[in-house]
């Protein structure tokens, strides 16, 4: 019975593991003081992490790599980026027509193509049980543990 209930704990634990797959992924960005978006073509991503629940695991690395890419390359600041992935090329690439199609047809957007001679997405390495800290030093931390208990901060009233 032990070694039953060891067993399906164990393949718990692995069934929650992120896979590596190939993707096929694109990505917009958007800046919308300049009046100026940007479409990667749809490109194959052989060692992608999906998990369990079926997102992409470190999206938003992905999606910082286009900000990065826009603003370096294309001198645009404060671009919103969004990128799109699925296992599946055809499914991509009927969303990727459906996005290309509804901006196109903005007469308020110039829509920019960034094929992939110019602009690339690079595979990010899946670490397991990463832990980030949002502070720099520990007063940051007491500091916000106080607001969060209610204390008053320093030389302020309650």
């Amino acid at each position: 019975m032990l070694v039953c209930l060891l067993g399906m704990s164990m393949s718990a634990q692995a069934a929650k593991k992120p896979k590596m797959q190939t993707i096929y992924i694109f990505g917009f960005s958007a800046s919308f003081t300049d009046s100026v978006a940007f479409l990667t073509d749809v490109m194959k991503v052989d060692s992608a992490y999906i998990l369990p629940n079926g997102f992409l695991a470190d999206r938003t690395l992905y999606s910082l790599q286009l900000e990065n890419h826009v603003l370096g390359n294309m001198k645009v600041q404060n671009s919103t980026n969004a990128v799109f992935f699925s296992t599946k090329k055809k499914v991509m690439d009927k969303k990727y027509d459906k996005v290309n199609r509804i901006y196109q047809r903005s007469e308020n957007l110039a829509l920019i193509y960034v094929g992939e001679d110019e602009f690339r997405f690079q595979p990010q390495q899946y670490i397991e049980d990463e832990t980030i800290s949002l502070y720099d030093d520990e007063s940051a931390a007491t500091e916000e543990k106080k607001k969060a208990d209610g204390s008053p901060e320093k030389g302020g009233k309650k």
